[in-house]
Formats: C-alpha cells, structure tokens, sequence
C-alpha cells in the first residue's frame, strides 16, 4: 500500500486503509464508477486510490471520505434490510399462530 499517509497524520495506518478498501469492493458492485461519480476525479485516479498508489494528498482525502460515505450508506441499507426481514419472519410466525389456533 503506497498512500501517502504523512498527510493524513495518525489518523490512518496502511491496515486502516487496507480494511476500508475491502469493505468498500465488499459492500459496492462498482466502487470505481461511484467513487469517479461522487469525487469528479478520474478514473484513473479512483483506480491508483483503490489500488494503494500515491495520489495528491486532497483528492486521497477526498476519496476517503467518499469511501466513507458510501460503506456508512451500505451498512444503513444492510441493517435496513435485516430489520425488514425479521418484520416479516415475525408477522408469518403470528399468522401460523393464528391459524393453529383457529384450527383448534
């Protein structure tokens, strides 16, 4: 991993930036498109960023935050859909219920 993390203080280590990049390819279908959408760089720059080259320290800035949003934004959707799931699991529990219990 090659970013330039002296401009970026101790806020990031190599295995922050590492663990971010994952959950980034893990969480989105195309993290080069949606970062290139949501930055306006280039994709040649998303693509050193995602790759762990050396780019000027504003758009590696801003590309994290990007990267940020976007894993923030997934996790939400994620949590939304597990909350959905057991809405639903519990109303067929409660209707298998109450279809037992009519039966009785």
């Amino acid at each position: 991993m090659y970013l330039n993390l002296k401009y970026l203080g101790k806020m990031y280590t190599h295995k922050h930036l590492q663990l971010l990049l994952k959950r980034l390819w893990d969480l989105h279908v195309d993290p080069i498109k949606e970062l290139g959408s949501r930055s306006g760089l280039t994709r040649p720059t998303v693509c050193k960023f995602l790759n762990g080259q050396e780019l000027r320290p504003v758009n590696q800035s801003r590309l994290i935050e990007i990267s940020l949003d976007i894993i923030e934004e997934g996790q939400a959707k994620r949590k939304a859909l597990i909350q959905r799931s057991r809405q639903i699991i519990q109303f067929e529990l409660e209707l298998e219920q109450d279809e037992k219990n009519q039966s009785i």
